[in-house]
């Protein structure tokens, strides 16, 4: 770096200026390397987008890969996941809360003959009654059970227990057994089709 002096003359003054500069200076970039391509085919080390070239480079490759935002209309919060669909989307706490129930320690205790119902699906049904009491299976059209689900049954109370079919259903079990046995008894029931059940634990004619 050249000092400059006072009484250094104008003309040695301003060569040292244009010195300073030369030597403090960066290299510009050269506008004639400008791309404006939105496809940035050049593929250059030498060559620089333009801002509107980058954003088109950027669109079209998320175009391309095909990325779908979710559709917020598709989002369920139910937590019976009822709806069964490819379409919707559960929340989180829709999530949790199917799963959540699915666990075979919910109990659904009942002090008389009782129809099982949706939600019975994967819980235990205990059945306390002193007096001999029902439990029925209802018919697919009634409670469409998913198949394969298994519901568990106890008689907790000395009334004895005996599944009932519903006209049209068809409960499968050795002997065709259909009481629990006795006091404390447990059975389960797997539905395997439509109306068609089995039917299998401590149980009697």
């Amino acid at each position: 770096m050249q000092i400059i002096n006072n009484g250094d003359t104008g003309s040695v003054a301003r060569a040292a200026i244009n010195a300073n500069f030369d030597e403090l200076s960066t290299t510009k970039e050269d506008v004639a390397n400008k791309d404006t391509d939105g496809t940035l085919s050049a593929n250059s080390d030498v060559k620089y987008p333009s801002q509107k070239a980058v954003k088109i480079y950027a669109d079209t490759k998320q175009t391309a890969l095909g990325y779908t935002p979710e559709n917020v209309a598709n989002k369920d919060t139910d937590g019976a996941l009822a709806a069964n669909s490819d379409t919707k989307y559960p929340s989180q706490k829709a999530t949790k809360t199917y799963v959540d129930t699915q666990r075979l320690l919910i109990t659904n205790r009942q002090a008389a003959s009782y129809s099982l119902i949706l939600t019975d699906a994967n819980k235990l049904v205990e059945m306390n009654n002193a007096s001999a009491n029902n439990l029925t299976v209802p018919l697919n059209a009634s409670i469409a059970f998913t198949i394969g689900t298994q519901i568990l049954l106890t008689q907790y109370g000395a009334g004895q227990t005996t599944v009932v079919a519903t006209g049209g259903v068809t409960i499968r079990s050795k002997g065709g057994a259909l009481k629990l046995t006795g006091q404390y008894s447990a059975a389960t029931l797997v539905k395997i089709a439509a109306d068609e059940w089995y039917l299998f634990g401590d149980i009697t004619t």
